[in-house]
């Protein structure tokens, strides 16, 4: 057995020692030893003992038995005080918090033990309880009929949600008040005879079982049928009562009608046409009216439908008729329980005119009409039900066969496929090698082409750029030395075209390879072409970058300027856009550039790849560990993500 552990709460620490040493001595664990109030209540809250010995008159501003109340309703956990004092005023006050026994100081061990036994006892069953109300309690929330509970004076203390909803009273406003201030019965056509009964019930245990009565509300009234039992304690006495009951109102309803149609065949017997209520002829049910010895003297129209006879021939026929013969002994049965209870409810299958058959629901009631005993039959198809039942049954069997006869044929296909799939591993393990192989033929062809721009651009540069620039100085200085006018007019022509030309090298050495991009960076390289495009084409870019360390080798730079470029001649080109926002952020170990546009915009499905520009970008960016996409809709533009990683040089050829 586990040792239960003790929070001792004493003040004298000879008294506690010696406690503490007797609870050894007795084979319970020790949680703490404390010695103010305030102390138990932090130990109680980190340590949990499963029980507390508790001095009454402690040091600090917390009492023993504040401390007990508050780790009492804090933690539930037992508290025994200790105290020297049994005067009934310390008493009263314990017994206020709870606590679970009282021992009055000097005791012996025995007296100690049993005391914590019985301590401990009394809690794991107060535990068990509450587990067992808390059961009882969710039981009775759920349930769909109305519950409520008195004490022994009739006074209210429970009611679960449909007798509030049914009584239209909160719980919380009732609580205490009699019954007869909440469940506003009339019985028998008097007011107040149901509250006899209650007190019948309380003090004589009568048990009341069914009863239909009305039950007073704002709409005046409803009909409930109602139970009710005394309810006892574990001594078996009588301590209040339970009343259960539900609304039958519709229920009702329909026997009053049933009552007014029978009234009605009693007076209008002569006349028979005249008999039949709207109730009758109309219900969606069938209905049959058959005296004790089986003859049918009426049916509605559902009837006449249901089976397929005229009322000429149904009026002809006894109800064995209508049944297999197979069922005639459960018929006969029903027509007993029926004579022998006033009701009954079975199914049963019913013979149609031309032997058909279909499955019924019966609901029969004995009826008295002109004192002639005669039963009522209300009938519902339920072949559909039945029959989709069925239905579901072969095709559990039939696919339970088909299991059956296919598993051969399915283990030897699995061998099949085992190749198959053999092949087709095979064969997709090649078309990735391909499609590798061709990713970096394209990178490849890529950085050939980027190398190739920038010899070109320096070859333009330092070579036909210094050459122009060196032409352009020799001509001013013989401009400067020449007299004739007419020279000097074909210089000036030659220098504006050499001017012009060195330009166009300039803005062309740019568009191959723009120096800047080595010489300040990537980002100040995007903000160059972002004002040649706004220049050139008039489009609002808005650009937003940061500034650091960008650690790409030359070939992956020049290949992000050469996408962020490729992608706003597609935005000129395509997009029609009237707006395009940049931007370029830092995540740790990459670089993410944005590219948005509010352009025509496109479906995402029907995005190819065709163009050398888009497929290139992605290749590339797949190459060096990168990732691409494209999110676009109709008539809301474009967003292209690039995210490439730092420090992942791009494979040379």
């Amino acid at each position: 057995m586990s040792k239960s552990k003790i929070l001792v709460v004493e003040d004298e620490w000879i008294i506690a020692d010696d406690i503490k040493k007797s609870l050894q001595n007795l084979g319970y664990g020790i949680s703490a030893v404390v010695a103010t109030g305030e102390e138990a209540i932090k130990k109680a809250e980190e340590k949990r003992p499963e029980l507390v010995l508790m001095d009454v008159v402690l040091q600090g501003e917390i009492s023993g038995i504040e401390a007990a109340g508050i780790i009492i309703s804090r933690y539930d956990i037992p508290v025994i005080f200790l105290t020297a004092y049994a005067d009934n005023e310390i008493i009263g006050q314990a017994k206020k918090t709870k606590a679970h026994g009282y021992i009055v100081k000097p005791f012996n061990e025995r007296e100690l033990q049993a005391t914590i036994d019985l301590a401990l006892y009394k809690h794991k069953m107060e535990i068990k309880l509450k587990e067992s109300e808390n059961r009882l309690s969710t039981i009775l929330r759920s349930i769909g009929d109305a519950v409520i509970s008195t004490d022994k004076e009739g006074a209210v203390i429970f009611m679960n949600p449909v007798a509030q909803a049914l009584t239209g009273c909160k719980m919380n406003d009732v609580n205490g008040r009699h019954l007869q201030d909440v469940l506003k019965i009339k019985a028998d056509g008097s007011s107040g005879a149901f509250e006899g009964t209650i007190s019948e019930i309380i003090q004589e245990g009568k048990t009341v079982n069914q009863v239909k009565v009305i039950l007073s509300t704002d709409n005046n009234g409803m009909w409930i049928e109602l139970s009710s039992a005394p309810s006892v304690d574990d001594k078996r006495r009588i301590n209040g009562a339970v009343i259960v009951f539900r609304d039958i109102t519709e229920r009702i309803r329909s026997e009053i009608e049933l009552e007014k149609y029978r009234k009605e065949l009693e007076h209008l017997a002569e006349e028979r046409q005249e008999k039949y209520s709207n109730l009758f002829h109309h219900s969606s049910d069938a209905i049959l009216i058959h005296d004790l010895e089986g003859v049918i003297l009426d049916v509605n129209q559902k009837a006449l439908e249901q089976f397929g006879y005229s009322r000429s021939e149904m009026l002809s026929m006894k109800i064995p008729e209508l049944f297999l013969l197979e069922d005639l002994e459960k018929s006969k049965g029903a027509c007993d329980a029926i004579i022998q209870n006033g009701l009954a409810n079975f199914e049963i299958e019913f013979k149609k005119k031309y032997s058909a058959v279909f499955s019924a629901e019966v609901s029969a009631s004995l009826l008295d009409i002109s004192g002639n005993k005669v039963i009522q039959c209300i009938i519902r198809d339920i072949s559909e039900r039945k029959k989709a039942e069925n239905e579901l049954m072969k095709h559990r069997e039939k696919l339970e066969e088909l299991i059956r006869e296919r598993t051969f044929e399915l283990l030897e296909a699995n061998e099949n496929l085992k190749v198959e799939v053999s092949v087709r591993k095979q064969a997709e393990k090649k078309l990735l090698s391909y499609q590798k192989q061709l990713q970096s033929l394209t990178s490849q062809i890529s950085l050939i082409e980027e190398h190739e721009k920038r010899r070109i651009a320096t070859e333009l540069h330092d070579r036909i750029g210094q050459t122009l620039a060196l032409s352009k100085i020799k001509l001013g200085l013989l401009n400067k030395a020449v007299q004739a006018v007419e020279f000097k007019d074909i210089i000036r022509e030659v220098l504006q075209l050499i001017e012009q030309t060195i330009k166009e090298t300039r803005t062309l050495t740019f568009e191959l390879s723009p120096p800047i991009l080595y010489e300040l960076g990537l980002s100040q390289a995007v903000q160059w072409l972002i004002d040649q495009f706004r220049d050139k084409h008039g489009i609002t870019i808005k650009y937003e970058y940061e500034d650091g360390d960008m650690s790409f080798d030359n070939n992956t730079r020049f290949f992000l300027f050469q996408a962020v470029r490729e992608l706003l001649i597609n935005i000129v080109k395509h997009a029609h856009a009237g707006k395009v926002k940049i931007r370029m952020s830092r995540d740790t170990n990459k670089l993410k550039i944005i590219v948005e546009d509010n352009g025509v915009g496109f479906f995402d499905s029907s995005l190819t790849y065709n163009g050398y520009g888009l497929f290139n970008i992605r290749e590339r960016m797949n190459h060096i560990g990168g990732h691409f996409e494209i999110k676009s809709t109709p008539g809301r533009g474009t967003r292209v993500t690039l995210v490439a990683p730092f420090q992942v040089p791009i494979k040379s050829a």
